[in-house]
């Protein structure tokens, strides 16, 4: 595969990869104010966590962060994060760091949309919002995308895109989806609908309006992803990761520098909103089950507090994956309206927790004279919601306590409802809660 070359001989196409270079790479994740950001450290190796630093986009001033803080970095993450990449109060100094940077980036949707539009491309509204939506990504197989297989999964979480129509010549797109039309079944025909399943198993998947999922630019090594690498549900999501330390890696490289130079300063890692070093948060491998005796008579003896960690045999626990599957994907419960949220990539320095949970539909065993239950769920005072942000409307279907029946209501909400609980889903749920 050929590489791009820019002005300064750099190559910005990420074929080879020095690991011990990719080890002390120096990273500077900038958060736009988004949960998702602390997922992105899961793709990272326990080495090269010892080297990251995470900062919220405006808790430094510019004109410090460019003197004492960004020359001590090699590389650049852009975090997910709400709002617009031209709105100061939501895209901070990654506008600065776009402007100045000619150092490797890494954008995740926010910061994806902030590099098209920092380098002219245009900011616009997609063909529908999809938040949680699972695409099916096509790519150009160079750079983030190199040895990732085609028509991989990757969950969108986004409204707004990088519009194709005009994308200045300066940046290349590097993959893309296609996306479904999202209207309820109930309100197809059934021509329709059926045509939309042969769609649907169409290996061509050109159903719907084509959207950029990926940019990156010609001579600069600002690479963007719309969709979320860090997502459970997104596959290669590490190989990505993998793919832009080997970018930032031939970087340096060709510039004559054959691995990262210098430390980290304390003054630097102090500002981290989140312990990446392993000294800080260590892994379940290798934390004792609590403080020698030694450490905790050295104590300071007017301190009123303790710290205490254990770390949890990781053989004792089941995988999160396993526990997910058993409950919710097989068995009676396979029907459930399940879901997952995970920061569990046992083991790993940034585990933490698993929530997951579901709405299970009836199953009734009739028996002479009696009615067994088999799973007590949902009763008269449960239901399933499902809220379409495209038509604004509520689908409420509530089962009977005695059978497997059910029935559906749909809720359309208006902004300019005279009844204040049907303007918004909020207002709706904050009503439906009042009236447990």
């Amino acid at each position: 595969m050929e590489s791009t070359i820019n002005t300064n001989g750099a190559n910005i196409m990420g074929n080879n990869s020095n690991p011990k270079v990719s080890a002390t790479l120096r990273t500077l994740i900038i958060d736009n104010y988004d949960s998702y950001t602390f997922n992105l450290l899961q793709l990272f190796d326990a080495d090269q966590l010892e080297n990251v630093v995470v900062i919220h986009n405006n808790q430094v001033e510019w004109y410090r962060f460019k003197e004492e803080i960004f020359p001590h970095f090699d590389q650049v993450i852009l975090s997910p994060g709400p709002g617009r990449p031209e709105r100061i109060e939501d895209f901070g100094i990654c506008t600065q760091i776009l402007e100045t940077s000619h150092i490797p980036v890494f954008g995740v949707c926010l910061g994806h949309q902030g590099i098209g539009w920092i380098h002219g491309g245009k900011v616009t509204y997609g063909a529908e919002p999809v938040h949680g939506q699972i695409a099916h990504i096509r790519h150009d197989g160079s750079g983030l995308f190199k040895d990732i297989p085609q028509e991989f999964d990757a969950v969108r979480y986004h409204s707004l895109v990088v519009q194709e129509k005009d994308l200045p010549t300066d940046l290349i797109a590097t993959a893309w989806c296609y996306s479904f039309p999202l209207i309820p079944a109930d309100n197809l025909d059934r021509g329709v609908r059926c045509s939309m399943a042969a769609a649907l198993h169409d290996t061509n998947r050109t159903l719907g309006a084509k959207s950029i999922m990926g940019i990156r630019h010609k001579t600069l090594p600002h690479h963007g992803v719309q969709f979320h690498p860090e997502s459970i549900c997104t596959q290669y999501g590490k190989q990505m990761m993998a793919n832009f330390f080997a970018i930032s890696s031939d970087f340096y490289s060709d510039h004559a520098r054959s691995t990262p130079s210098g430390a980290l300063p304390d003054h630097v890692r102090a500002l981290s909103i989140i312990a990446t070093a392993p000294a800080l948060s260590p892994s379940i491998h290798s934390v004792p089950s609590r403080p020698a005796p030694d450490t905790m008579r050295n104590l300071p003896a007017s301190s009123p507090y303790s710290l205490y960690i254990h770390g949890l045999d990781s053989t004792v626990f089941p995988d999160p994956e396993v526990v997910f599957s058993r409950l919710f994907l097989t068995g009676p419960r396979s029907k459930a309206a399940s879901w997952w949220l995970d920061s569990a990539r046992q083991p790993h320095p940034m585990s933490r927790f698993s929530f997951m949970g579901g709405v299970e539909t009836r199953q009734v065993h009739r028996q002479p004279q009696s009615v067994s239950l088999v799973n007590t769920v949902p009763g008269s005072s449960q239901a399933v919601f499902q809220y379409s942000t495209l038509h604004n409307e509520i689908n409420v279907r509530r089962y009977d306590n005695d059978s497997m029946e059910s029935s559906v209501r749909r809720i359309h909400l208006n902004p300019q409802d005279k009844d204040s609980s049907k303007r918004t889903f909020w207002d709706w749920a904050s009503r439906v809660m009042n009236e447990f």
